[in-house]
């Protein structure tokens, strides 16, 4: 006799409903200025894209917790969303997303973190333009 186990996906109680795909590619980014942040949400079970979620939301703070924001993210299709992070002040930002109607939570899904440098000033340490000279 023979027998084949697998696991009841109706018993997975500890699975969150959606996973996350950070598709940003650089952590280091530009102090004032807004940060076009995008990402990809699919069942875990099936891997399907998560689509038609209307309440999807991204909360960000600079460490240690200040400028804590929260907006809603757009979709663009086949599970990406995006939504426009205008990071005032240079830090470290953690950014966290959640989706209400799918009872996730800012606390179920990876964090993903971002540094904003300063930009360099015209002409300051820093600048890599050329002031003139032999150029």
């Amino acid at each position: 006799f023979t027998a084949e186990a697998a696991p009841n996906p109706s018993l997975r109680h500890d699975l969150v409903a959606l996973e996350v795909e950070y598709l940003q590619r650089e952590r280091r980014v530009t102090a004032e200025a807004t940060v076009p942040f995008r990402f990809r949400l699919a069942y875990p079970l099936t891997g399907a894209p998560a689509t038609d979620l209307g309440d999807v939301r991204v909360l960000y703070f600079r460490a240690p917790g200040a400028d804590r924001t929260e907006i809603v993210a757009t979709e663009e299709g086949d599970g990406v969303y995006a939504a426009q992070l205008p990071l005032r002040r240079a830090g470290a930002y953690y950014v966290h997303v959640g989706v209400q109607s799918a009872n996730v939570g800012y606390q179920d899904l990876p964090y993903f973190t971002l540094v904003a440098i300063k930009p360099p000033v015209p002409g300051g340490v820093g600048d890599r333009r050329s002031t003139g000279g032999n150029g």
